[in-house]
């Protein structure tokens, strides 16, 4: 009996390595009556950047499991009580759990989802000071200078505060709205030498994160002077912000200042910012 169900293991097992057009395992050919119920999987992701991932599945009338780890490595077989620790690389992934009843060859399968962060991104190259490594901007030509406070506002380099798969940034940049500040406090960042907006860079945008949602304004300072305002809509999270500079082609900037609730009166907020872009959608 032990080498039928061997036998039809390695059957199944040859099945499951085979994708489906969603790219997953298709066990429904083994889904009969007697399946276990009630299946579920355990996952604790370490918070360590080792990427180690615990999974436990669990089911009523289980004998064993057959797990999709999601990241194209083998598939893993352990019986019922057992567990998998597993090493991801930083991403999102989706894995499989399949579980085989005690007396019977029925099945029945649960997805489970969670983020990894193995390791947060060190900026080397495209920063607002390669010194540092404070900052990755990014526009067009990688512009390396350094932001000026004006009005009493406080800004350094630190580490980001909620790295995520929106932000995997090491290293982001610190915006304090200082008590006693003006009301019009901004940063300054001038270019070396002036950007033209075109067709192929006409999108100005930047992550930010705060505690409390924020309007962001951007003075854009060149040929012309027009300013434009966006704001978060999410607190706790990295939100990517967008301006639209697609009106101003033809016209070039020669600096920009960077203001956090322009005109409200400084509280000590903190917000955070990083990955400044000025390119195509």
């Amino acid at each position: 009996m032990r080498l039928i169900k061997i036998l039809i293991l390695i059957f199944v097992t040859a099945i499951l390595n085979s994708c489906d057009s969603d790219g997953l395992r298709d066990t429904s050919f083994a889904d009969f009556s007697k399946a276990p119920t009630n299946v579920g999987v355990m996952t604790k992701v370490s918070t360590d950047f080792s990427g180690s991932v615990q999974i436990i599945p669990y089911a009523d009338g289980a004998e064993f499991f057959l797990i999709d780890l999601g990241d194209g490595s083998a598939i893993q077989e352990i019986s019922t009580g057992n567990e998998i620790n597993h090493i991801y690389e930083t991403g999102q992934y989706e894995i499989k759990v399949v579980a085989f009843s005690t007396n019977d060859i029925g099945s029945n399968e649960i997805l489970d989802s969670f983020f990894v962060l193995s390791t947060c991104q060190t900026e080397t190259e495209q920063n607002i000071d390669g010194n540092t490594g404070a900052l990755n901007i990014s526009v067009v030509n990688i512009f390396k200078n350094t932001f000026t406070p004006i009005g009493g506002l406080t800004t350094r380099a630190t580490n980001n505060p909620a790295l995520s798969l929106s932000n995997i940034s090491c290293n982001v940049q610190e915006v304090v709205r200082t008590s006693g500040c003006t009301a019009f406090a901004s940063l300054l960042t001038s270019f070396s030498s002036p950007f033209s907006i075109s067709e192929e860079s006409d999108t100005f945008s930047l992550d930010v994160y705060g505690e409390q949602t924020v309007n962001v304004n951007v003075l854009f300072v060149g040929t012309d002077i027009f300013d434009i305002t966006q704001s978060t809509t999410i607190s706790g999270e990295w939100q990517r912000l967008s301006y639209d500079l697609s009106a101003h082609h033809g016209s070039s900037i020669s600096r920009i200042l960077i203001y956090f609730d322009k005109g409200e009166i400084c509280d000590d907020s903190v917000y955070y910012f990083d990955n400044i872009q000025l390119l195509a959608e």
